[in-house]
């Protein structure tokens, strides 16, 4: 995995000492109100459905011009990759801007991730979870509607 940052970001710093970082990644994240989580007739607890997900990794730092231009070229690639840009390069038209940055190569050593969709709950308030969730529509809701629908087919298996 590649990233660049910026040369003043004060995590650099920590990065050196430890060789070390952790990437957190939270998705699919939707608030469950209390009323949805209940058995008619009771009191729920709200909770809030989510993706989480931690990579620790190891760090190799790419400081060379030519380097960092690799770098961005391999991610402009990724994200555009239609094309359409000006190839970043030692001699380019971003060469002026390559100090600005640091690369760094992320490998990645461990994962611990957590998937709260409320699996031990009965599939019908779960399915019931899922049509509210697409009902509601805002932020990650249609994400998190994803993932509980997923998890129940996946369980039925």
């Amino acid at each position: 995995m590649l990233v660049h940052l910026a040369r003043p970001n004060p995590i650099w710093s920590s990065i050196e000492a430890t060789g070390r970082v952790v990437l957190s990644v939270v998705d699919d994240d939707a608030f469950v109100p209390n009323y949805w989580r209940a058995p008619c007739g009771t009191e729920g607890v709200p909770t809030s459905y989510y993706s989480a997900v931690q990579l620790r990794c190891a760090v190799e730092l790419i400081d060379d011009p030519a380097g960092k231009a690799a770098l961005l070229v391999k991610q402009l690639g990724h994200f555009q990759p239609e094309g359409g840009y000006a190839e970043p390069a030692v001699d380019g038209a971003h060469a002026r801007l390559l100090p600005g940055i640091r690369g760094a190569r992320l490998t990645v050593v461990d994962v611990l991730a957590k998937f709260k969709f409320d699996d031990h709950k009965p599939a019908d308030l779960r399915r019931e979870s899922v049509d509210r969730l697409q009902a509601r529509g805002r932020g990650h809701d249609a994400s998190a509607s994803y993932q509980l629908q997923r998890r129940l087919r996946a369980a039925r298996q």
